[in-house]
């Protein structure tokens, strides 16, 4: 605890200066933790020349904001459910003796039971007990991304991509693997009587940004990719070709989150790629013209993420 480490005072400040703490904030709150910290022996009035504990206590999320600053300066804020952990905290860091148990009743004291505080009509403040400071931090995240892009070439391709990343410091950093084929409509897909399938292999590193109410996520990818282009059945004596085709890949993604619940986000993203030394002109074999390599790419995605803690 806090108290722990505070100096001690002198025999004679100990003496004639009892704990006492400042509160401050929303009305209720501070008249109910009030109550618990008089019964304690924790003085809640201003006394003159003494050390005091200030404490700001506001209502936030269906639970208490705690903010602590001792007479040294040094502060603490926690999150709490309820006004008896919240009084437990604050007699944590009035009491400066090392000899009484911390939480001991006061002798001599009429014990006053904790009164229950409503914060908004229709709002419970939870289960005694339960502090919750700071939320465990995001240790990786999976997501899954079903898209379609529009290519160099004029063609559309739908695809479904699963994303995987650990973190590291402030970035994620891991891997995007994505499947897709050309609709066969537009581009050079329609030009040349092309099916074309492709696949997608990237080392990526996000920087997620939490705002709590929404998750922004900027990214970069490097890796590879690969192309089936396949001819029209029967156009000469050989049937149909089938031409593969590898290529460098290099993506920039921006990825919005709207969480909907503790782990899991609804999330919307666009992205952008190129494939720099692609053969992104058509194929000629056997007397039939395939389509190529489209060079550059932009998709716009809709998924869920799972972030694990």
């Amino acid at each position: 605890m806090a108290a722990l480490f505070l100096p001690s005072t002198s025999p004679l400040q100990a003496k004639e200066c009892p704990p006492a703490a400042l509160l401050q904030g929303d009305p209720a709150l501070v008249d109910a933790v009030g109550d618990l910290l008089r019964a304690r022996g924790i003085a809640t009035a201003p006394i003159e020349e003494c050390p005091r504990v200030s404490v700001v206590l506001l209502p936030m999320d269906a639970r208490i904001d705690v903010e602590v600053t001792d007479a040294w300066g040094r502060q603490e804020r926690r999150r709490v459910a309820d006004v008896a952990t919240v009084a437990t905290i604050v007699e944590s860091w009035c009491r400066t003796d090392l000899v009484d148990a911390l939480l001991a009743p006061p002798t001599g004291l009429t014990a006053v039971p904790a009164r229950t505080v409503v914060l908004e009509p229709g709002t419970n403040v939870g289960r005694p007990g339960m502090a919750d400071a700071v939320p465990p931090p995001v240790r990786y995240a999976i997501g899954i991304h079903p898209g379609v892009a529009y290519e160099g070439d004029g063609s559309v391709w739908v695809d479904v991509g699963v994303s995987a990343c650990g973190n590291w410091g402030p970035v994620c950093v891991g891997g995007l693997v994505r499947g897709g084929g050309d609709v066969g409509e537009l581009g050079d897909s329609a030009r040349f009587d092309s099916k074309r399938a492709g696949l997608d292999v990237l080392a990526t590193i996000d920087y997620p940004i939490d705002l709590k109410s929404v998750i922004l996520t900027p990214g970069l990818g490097f890796g590879g990719g690969w192309i089936r282009a396949s001819g029209p059945q029967g156009t000469n004596q050989h049937g149909a070709v089938d031409i593969d085709s590898g290529f460098m890949r290099v993506e920039g993604a921006f990825r919005v989150g709207i969480p909907l619940a503790e782990r899991f986000a609804f999330d919307v993203g666009v992205s952008a790629g190129v494939s720099p030394l692609a053969h992104t002109s058509a194929f000629v074999e056997d007397n039939l013209t395939v389509a190529g390599v489209p060079s550059w790419s932009v998709r716009g995605t809709v998924g869920f993420v799972y972030r694990g803690r």
